[in-house]
């Protein structure tokens, strides 16, 4: 079945929108025109202890230190925890991979822990993280990779003795390649039979093939092995000697030893790893240089889904503003009246939700919702969107206001007051991969600092959410598609979407 196509703004009289009014349990106070004006201020709920804000009823103790080889450090120490925990992130991922070796990063993150010179036996680290009732893992991201593990408490100095080893001077023993391709390879095939795959991989398809996150970044046997001019082994050895540098690498360890034993074993065992003196490598490329698009993508699934994106270019306004949290909130309001709760009270969707990426690919951010279709939403796509973009005019027109910044605020506030212990294996990676790329004073509340509300930002969010900067990726069983997903199993067709204008009044 074709795609239904956006020829014109549907008439949507069945769904009337409104911006919702402040829910009635939450007491929102006045505020003036000067809130819309950034503002640094700490929360009443936080402490400052150190460099590092923290929750007033967190009773964890914090060091931030920063090794003479400029490895970043973040110790906890937690009397009350019984397993200990360590995680290092590298600031270099899949974003870094050359050209003729895609996959590199994520086979250097299984090679690297195998062996190294202090620890020659291979998988010494994982013997003795296993025989001390500890696990490890690994993962690769666009642009950090990250080491972690958990263990017994009392094993604790001999699993950082192990990793740092494994860092510093990893052997990369040409023996165990052919197992560790093989390795990847299993990753990618059990990719293949995940429908989200094929979404990702065909979406990546609308991007400006020269930003380095449109390139296939897991790897397998085919991308993996040795090239004329260069063997797969030189190769992992360029990409380590260039990027793992320990003033690019950040490292957390979560314990219930003292601070100062902490920071002793951290500098004792971390400091050998070398400085190369490098920046952080970034891509100046942007993500997407083209809108108006349609990507179709087939899945086995007898089920519809439209997603509906925008690349914001929000690079230049300052972080800890929550704009685009902001415009979240309305958008995602769940009243009847107000976008999501119309398009389900319509019959048009049984569930959507609408999220927004601040620099998710360096140099722009993106704003999606997501629409599981009825099937009388997939019989006319052209009622969802027009509802989208009637109740962007709604946000654009009403949402700015000082009751709706104070409702926001207040809601921020309520979530500031909880807070709970995060367990050493998920707390010691979260604290790692925010550490490169947050300051440490806001490493703890990455997601709740506020300096206050900037107007100028929200709006400029919301005037790149149009017609005019629309992609699209229609998801479903019958769509026309065409064309092999490239490293994926399905098709997917790409079309240009017909001029689009947004009605003005909602009937």
């Amino acid at each position: 079945m074709k795609t239904p196509a956006f020829t014109k703004l549907a008439s949507i009289s069945t769904i009337t929108l409104c911006l919702a009014a402040c829910q009635q349990n939450e007491t929102i106070s006045q505020v003036s025109q000067a809130n819309f004006q950034p503002k640094a201020s700490l929360p009443a709920e936080y402490v400052t202890d150190g460099v590092l804000v923290k929750n007033i009823q967190d009773k964890r103790h914090y060091r931030y230190v920063t090794l003479d080889n400029g490895l970043q450090v973040m110790l906890v120490s937690d009397p009350n925890v019984k397993t200990a925990a360590a995680s290092l992130s590298v600031g270099v991922g899949s974003n870094q991979n050359p050209e003729n070796f895609l996959g590199l990063a994520h086979y250097l993150e299984h090679m690297v822990i195998q062996s190294s010179k202090k620890y020659p036996e291979e998988n010494e680290f994982g013997k003795y993280v296993a025989t001390n009732a500890g696990g490890h893992n690994a993962f690769t991201a666009d642009r950090n990779t990250t080491y972690l593990f958990q263990i017994n408490a009392e094993a604790l100095e001999g699993a950082l003795d192990r990793l740092a080893a494994a860092i510093a001077e990893p052997i990369f023993e040409e023996n165990f390649s052919e197992r560790e391709r093989n390795a990847v390879q299993a990753e990618w095939d059990r990719n293949l039979n995940n429908p989200g795959n094929d979404v990702f991989s065909a979406g990546k398809q609308l991007m400006n093939p020269q930003h380095p996150f449109s390139q296939f970044f897991i790897g397998n046997l085919a991308t993996l092995k040795d090239q004329p001019n260069k063997s797969l082994n030189q190769a992992l050895w360029d990409f380590y000697n260039q990027y793992y540098s320990a003033n690019i690498m950040t490292l957390a360890i979560v314990s219930n030893q003292p601070l100062d034993w902490l920071e002793e074993k951290a500098n004792s065992y971390f400091s050998p790893i070398k400085n190369r003196n490098i920046d952080r490598p970034q891509t100046s490329e942007l993500a997407y240089t083209q809108t108006g698009k349609a990507v179709n993508i087939q899945i086995p699934q007898d089920t519809d889904f439209l997603q509906v994106f925008f690349p914001i270019n929000d690079q230049n306004y300052p972080r800890y503003t929550h704009a685009g949290k902001f415009i979240m909130r309305q958008l995602n309001r769940h009243d009847d009246t107000a976008l999501l709760g119309s398009l389900r009270k319509a019959g048009l969707t049984h569930d959507a939700g609408c999220s927004y990426a601040e620099q998710a690919y360096e140099t722009q951010g993106r704003l999606q919702c997501h629409f599981n279709l009825t099937d009388k939403g997939a019989a006319d796509k052209n009622q969802v969107v027009s509802a989208l973009f009637s109740y962007i005019d709604i946000i654009k027109q009403q949402a700015l206001t000082a009751d709706y910044i104070a409702e926001y605020e207040h809601i921020l506030a309520k979530q500031r007051q909880r807070f709970s212990d995060t367990a050493p294996q998920h707390f010691a990676p979260k604290l790692s991969q925010t550490m490169l790329e947050h300051e440490a004073k806001y490493v703890l509340m990455p997601n709740q600092f506020y300096l206050g509300f900037d107007k100028q930002q929200a709006e400029q969010i919301l005037a790149q959410v149009t017609p005019e900067n629309m992609l699209i990726n229609n998801i479903g069983k019958n769509v026309t598609a065409d064309q092999q997903i490239p490293y994926a199993k399905h098709k997917y067709s790409i079309e240009t979407l017909p001029e689009f204008k947004a009605v003005t009044e909602l009937a």
